[in-house]
């Protein structure tokens, strides 16, 4: 067990989760397994993390601690190796009626490595300066990783940001959403280096599809996004048979696909979906009305990685959407 408390006088009650794999697997932790201030409070995709830690952030007549199961058992092993990448929730001290709880954001990306089988273990936390880090360590390599106080802030006001993600913005479409529309040119993965062997150099790119949507029915197949050209370069969001909503990715000649969990997708509601194709740790993530979608009870995870070898989503110069089938 790993047991953290943290003074610090200077701000309101604020507590930072460290999960180290996003899964779900909620019916292997229990409220034993879990408790002090995060219990009943965790999301789904924190409550299910194998091999974690938290620290709370507290002010001067406060102490709290959060006490959570670390070494895995029983269904914990198939998650055993799964350490990479690593996760940040953001907590919030917050009213509710069984008194004062810490309130948990969605989780972030905050560390990884390009090779997957890498593991990051035994965390902890440390402030000087006014700044955070995060150390961790791999066999015989220790390492100190500053945290970048925007994701910090980002994640302890994901509550209150309702606003549209500008910094960035490549292209906003308004109703009635055209037919077709220029898209925006998605910049490549990766490209040849200035090495002596001209090898691969990675470009760390990616991109999110940020879109309001209501079906009137769901059917498999139906296009919210198609950029394919007549060689299959594209990148595309589509509906499913399992009422899911489907990315597809290609080059040309590496196709990914990936889906947000099953039943994900409602009839006769308005919905917010975010994709997010993150080519650092060439993970895509998908949001949906707020909530990371973590595998629910079908899946280990929900999200998934897309190929080193994928060079480029870049597709037809116009997005192409279906009219008639969801309206935006």
């Amino acid at each position: 067990m790993y047991q953290f408390s943290w003074e610090h006088t200077n701000m309101p009650l604020r507590a930072i989760l460290l999960v180290l794999a996003v899964a779900a697997m909620q019916q292997a932790v229990s409220a034993q397994n879990i408790t002090g201030a995060i219990l009943g409070n965790v999301t789904d995709a924190s409550r299910a993390a194998v091999g974690q830690a938290a620290v709370e952030l507290t002010n001067s007549d406060t102490t709290q601690s959060v006490r959570v199961e670390t070494e895995p058992s029983g269904l914990y092993q198939a998650l055993h190796l799964d350490r990479n990448p690593v996760w940040l929730s953001g907590g919030t001290e917050v009213d509710s009626p069984k008194g004062r709880i810490i309130s948990w954001s969605q989780p972030e990306l905050a560390l990884y490595d390009d090779d997957p089988t890498i593991r990051m273990s035994y965390p902890d936390f440390v402030e000087e300066g006014g700044k955070c880090f995060l150390t961790e360590t791999q066999k015989d390599m220790a390492r100190v990783h500053e945290i970048e106080p925007t994701l910090l802030a980002g994640l302890w006001n994901q509550f209150e940001a309702t606003g549209v993600a500008r910094k960035g913005l490549a292209l906003e479409l308004k109703t009635p959403i055209p037919a077709v529309a220029k898209a925006p040119v998605t910049l490549p993965f990766y490209q040849r280096s200035h090495r002596a062997d001209n090898g691969k150099e990675d470009l760390n790119a990616g991109f999110s599809l940020d879109l309001w949507v209501r079906f009137d029915a769901l059917k498999p197949d139906q296009r919210l996004v198609d950029t394919r050209t007549a060689d299959g370069r594209c990148y595309a969001l589509r509906t499913t048979g399992d009422r899911s909503l489907e990315i597809i990715l290609s080059d040309g000649r590496t196709e990914n696909r990936w889906a947000s969990d099953p039943d994900s997708l409602a009839v006769n509601r308005r919905q917010h979906i975010v994709v997010t194709v993150d080519g650092g740790p060439r993970i895509i993530t998908f949001v949906i009305d707020g909530v990371l979608t973590d595998g629910g009870n079908t899946r280990q995870f929900g999200w998934g990685r897309f190929s080193p070898n994928l060079k480029t989503a870049a597709g037809a110069p116009h997005r192409q959407s279906i009219p008639g089938l969801p309206s935006f």
